[in-house]
């Protein structure tokens, strides 16, 4: 048995200084629990600062070389359009050069091609002679054949204006090139 000689008084304030001290460690407990809580998710916070950063950084990088890349798709596709273009144009240029040169040989020597024009949808008109019958029957027989589609280079070709001055046959021809 013990004997406690302390008035109750005294009992009193040493059972309130160890509640006191019980509810000190209990604080600095809690205080530590409380700070190791801020740290660790302090520390989650930095962690996925660095893992959202370096996505970012990717992110950047991935959108200029996107961009780029686009710029260079554009210009491409830029460069294809207008070269599609050229060539449908080039596609659709009359040769007047090659025009010229066939119209110049329509007919073999005796027949003398004396002027021709170019009309503005491609059609010939085409003005010659030719000294004797012989050689005029020669110009219809071409004729015919252009017309028949034995020509590789002519579509057809029209009589327009013929006349005769003794031997020497004038005519106007409308001629048209494939």
């Amino acid at each position: 048995m013990s004997i406690n000689l302390l008035p109750s008084e005294a009992k009193f304030q040493t059972n309130r200084i160890h509640f006191r001290k019980k509810i000190i460690d209990v604080s600095y407990v809690l205080g530590g629990l409380w700070l190791g809580g801020l740290i660790i998710v302090y520390i989650i916070w930095l962690v996925y600062r660095q893992i959202n950063l370096g996505d970012q950084k990717k992110l950047e990088i991935s959108t200029a070389a996107y961009n780029r890349l686009s710029s260079h798709l554009i210009t491409n596709q830029e460069l294809r359009y207008r070269l599609k273009l050229v060539s449908s144009i080039l596609d659709k240029r009359f040769e007047y050069s090659k025009a010229f040169r066939t119209i110049v040989t329509l007919f073999p020597p005796p027949v003398s091609i004396d002027n021709f024009n170019l009309n503005e949808d491609g059609t010939f008109y085409v003005k010659g002679s030719v000294v004797g019958h012989q050689n005029m029957d020669q110009v219809e027989t071409e004729l015919l054949s252009i017309n028949n589609g034995d020509s590789a280079q002519f579509k057809s070709a029209t009589l327009k204006q013929l006349s005769v001055d003794g031997e020497n046959w004038e005519f106007s021809l409308e001629v048209v090139l494939k």
